[in-house]
């Protein structure tokens, strides 16, 4: 885990981001808007079954992306494949997802990927396609990762 960023800051975080979600359920109920609301449970069930999964599919690495993931509720992992990553393609996947999730939240998105992370490179499929321009962006600032459509 990266050394200036301590599990109880992780912790912090990923306790607002539910928290804030909470509070929008709370909003939907309180007008009459359940559809809304169960939407958002949906959303928030699913994102929170993706940490399992990064910490059960992601190797020695599993713990590591669970907490990083922890914190990006705008990014849901739909599967991920580990083969023998080395920690700079690790540390450089965890800065993308970082900023995926800031960008996507910045602009109201939410995001699915697919990862395959083996030696120093790294895999990323993402969901919109539709966001060329992010895909490019991404791709110039981390030429270690390849980004499919």
């Amino acid at each position: 885990m990266d050394e200036h960023i301590s599990t109880a800051g992780i912790f912090r975080r990923h306790r607002h981001d539910v928290l804030n979600e909470l509070q929008i359920i709370r909003g939907y109920m309180q007008i009459g808007r359940h559809d809304e609301a169960m939407r958002v449970v949906d959303r928030m069930a699913k994102w929170l079954q993706s940490l399992t999964q990064w910490q059960v599919n992601g190797g020695e690495f599993g713990e590591q992306l669970m907490w990083i993931a922890s914190t990006c509720p705008h990014v849901k992992l739909v599967d991920i494949e580990i083969d023998a990553p080395d920690e700079s393609s690790v540390n450089a996947f965890a800065a993308w997802m970082r900023e995926a999730n800031e960008t996507l939240g910045m602009r109201g998105l939410r995001g699915e990927i697919s990862v395959r992370l083996a030696g120093n490179t790294g895999r990323v499929s993402f969901s919109p396609s539709d966001e060329v321009e992010l895909i490019e962006a991404w791709q110039a600032a981390y030429p270690n990762i390849e980004f499919l459509e």
